[in-house]
């Protein structure tokens, strides 16, 4: 049996990346040249030792991260920013139990992502032109992650994702940012400094036709060592020189590839004659399924080495992230579910504030498959660029720099036939609500600051879209005052709407 042929007809076969490391879920499927990655940890091993200070109040670490959203030159394919919420979730779920955590990384305009479209970038990230683009758009304080389409490919040369140690960025395919996929975890390890755990055994894992239950063998390579290394004991006496160069991972001769899901399930001895005793669940593995997959101590060591190395100070500084979790329940209160709005280029979307959360993600996706994505401080949003008469979907993801792992339920509302031609009133400067909210009984006060004379439309609808009151006035040119009765409406939210004939403004009232 060659266990090279089950790799590239069972799983993925990748070969040797020009620039770093690939690694994918199913196995991690990748290769590497590691020798800068152990370089690099032994290099760290001995600034420890020569500079403990450094390390002697080390308890919390923050490390910002900056997610760059490839698309084609159109636009068009970019993932969703919920998909990437949900791996900062993943992230910190994974990182946070050794106290490491990732935090957006925002821009001088407060963007927390960054939108490149580039269909080279996005379809083949290896060629030199889009390794150009993609260090001439790297952040320079932060961990980048560059989320494309295809990591890139030959015959059968697969990658769903690498990181390179030559630009010092993450690369991962689209299709990899989903809750149950380890890519972007396992690509952070070689980050910060982890080689695999079976270094040398990539490209010949080991067979048991032709290495036998017992493995003599006591050199082996790959094209990512760059040369011969030791074959790992059992009893740890050379692990220092061998295998990832770390001690309490075991001797892996690359079993996950031939065992099935996360269980090593042969017995196998080393030259010692000494059986192996296998952690299959480690992030840096090429077991599957391992839920959660885990650091090790020493791993974890190996990572805090890294980040209070000299060759992380761009990532390393006094600022303490926002770290509150985002929890409890999201409450839509506008459009109702199953309603029908009255305009489609004009609806309004309202919900609750959510604790610990200073952002929202509004994510709405039409029976046509339209995509539409926005962020806001605020608790309420007027979308004014959807289609009349179709069925739409939408979500609110609330989320801080460093936590992101709530999200709503899909809701859905069908957009009216009725059209306006702004999402504004251009003759109305400005008008106030007082009070708002409102007690039920008392009678709705609206002040406008108006620059010229136009006859208003004002209609208060429940968030089911029933009218229960309207009226129409003369809204003089200047600073003026309409009383609205509301007597008759309980408790409860509404939606206050101004119109023109033409133009339309919308807000939100509160009854108690």
């Amino acid at each position: 049996m060659v266990i090279r042929n089950i790799i590239c007809s069972f799983l993925l076969f990748m070969m040797l990346h020009p620039f770093g490391s690939m690694a994918q879920e199913a196995g991690k499927c990748g290769v590497i040249d590691q020798s800068a990655l152990v370089e690099r940890l032994n290099a760290n091993r001995e600034f420890r030792k020569a500079n403990p200070e450094l390390f002697k109040s080390l308890e919390e670490i923050y490390i910002p991260i900056k997610f760059h959203l490839l698309a084609n030159f159109d636009g068009t394919e970019r993932i969703k920013k919920s998909s990437v919420l949900d791996q900062l979730c993943k992230l910190n779920r994974d990182f946070g139990i050794y106290d490491m955590h990732f935090y957006l990384k925002s821009d001088t305009e407060g963007n927390f992502f960054d939108e490149i479209d580039h269909s080279g970038v996005f379809n083949d990230p290896r060629t030199q032109n889009a390794v150009n683009v993609i260090l001439a758009n790297k952040d320079g304080n932060a961990v980048d992650v560059f989320v494309i389409n295809d990591a890139g490919s030959s015959g059968n040369v697969v990658s769903a994702g690498y990181y390179t140690s030559f630009g010092d960025y993450i690369v991962a395919e689209k299709a990899q940012l989903v809750d149950t996929n380890n890519t972007v975890s396992h690509e952070m390890g070689h980050y910060f400094t982890l080689p695999h755990p079976h270094r040398g055994w990539e490209d010949d894992p080991w067979d048991p036709d032709v290495h036998g239950d017992t493995v003599l063998v006591t050199m082996v390579g790959s094209a990512q060592t760059g040369g011969a290394i030791n074959v790992e004991l059992m009893d740890g006496s050379n692990c220092l020189n061998s295998g990832d160069n770390i001690c309490d991972t075991p001797p892996d001769y690359n079993f996950g590839v031939t065992s099935p899901g996360c269980n090593f399930i042969y017995k196998v001895w080393d030259r010692n004659f000494e059986q192996i005793e296998m952690e299959p669940d480690n992030m840096m593995s090429y077991f599957f399924t391992c839920v959660p997959f885990k650091f090790t101590p020493d791993q974890v060591t190996a990572m805090n080495n890294d980040f209070m190395s000299n060759a992380r100070n761009h990532i390393r500084s006094s600022y303490i992230p926002n770290l509150d979790d985002v929890t409890g329940n999201i409450v839509i209160n506008a459009p109702a579910n199953g309603s029908t709005t009255e305009y489609s280029n004009s609806v309004y979307l309202d919900w609750d504030p959510v604790q610990g959360a200073t952002h929202y993600l509004v994510e709405i996706t039409s029976q046509t498959n339209d995509v539409f994505e926005y962020i806001t401080e605020d608790t309420e949003l007027l979308v004014t660029e959807l289609e009349e008469n179709l069925f739409h979907f939408w979500i609110v993801h609330p989320f801080n720099e460093s936590s992101a792992c709530l999200k709503s339920p899909a809701n859905a509302f069908k957009t009216g036939t009725g059209v306006t031609s702004v999402n504004d009133i251009a003759d109305l400067s400005s008008f106030t609500i007082f009070p708002n909210p409102i007690e039920s009984g008392q009678d709705l006060s609206l002040t406008f600051d108006a620059t010229s004379v136009f006859t208003a439309t004002i209609q208060l609808r429940s968030i089911e879209g029933k009218v229960v009151t309207g009226q129409n006035n003369v809204v003089p040119n200047g600073k003026s005052r309409i009383t609205i009765p509301v007597t008759d409406a309980t408790p409860g939210m509404y939606i206050l709407s101004i119109t023109n004939g033409q133009e339309v403004a919308v807000r939100k009232v509160i009854i108690e």
